[in-house]
């Protein structure tokens, strides 16, 4: 807030039923492409915020987001050893096209650096570099 962000309501729905493959999915959109960003991008910010302070609260929010990155490497293992060949293909297609979409994003994101964020420039090699190492 003091640097000028706000926060939205959480807003909560039912979680409808769904396959196995359907699961995979979002949490390969979800989590393994985007947690897995997120737990980046905190991590840089962690250096890179401009005050202790931030420098600090980022540090937690990387760790945070970490854990969640690697429950969902956990989950993605789990799920992808019980479909079958096709709906391992479309998990995978459906994280390939969140890696793709991440990517076009930061090609025009220009955020609030006060934060700590990279650059565009060094999002993208950021983004990038993660790519091929979780590929």
């Amino acid at each position: 807030r003091e640097a000028g962000g706000r926060c939205q309501p959480l807003v909560f729905g039912d979680t409808p039923e769904r396959s196995l493959e359907a699961l995979a999915i979002e949490n390969a959109v979800e989590a393994c492409v985007g947690e897995t960003w997120s737990a980046l991008v905190a991590s840089w910010q962690a250096i890179h915020a401009p005050s202790e302070e931030l420098r600090s609260t980022f540090s937690k929010i990387a760790s945070d987001e970490t854990r969640h990155a690697e429950l969902a490497r956990d989950l993605h293992a789990w799920a992808m050893d019980r479909l079958d060949a096709d709906a391992q293909g479309r998990v995978h297609a459906a994280a390939e096209a969140a890696w793709d979409r991440l990517v076009a994003h930061l090609h025009g994101f220009d955020g609030p650096t006060s934060l700590g964020l990279p650059e565009p420039d060094q999002a993208l090699a950021l983004v990038g570099a993660l790519r091929a190492a979780v590929a």
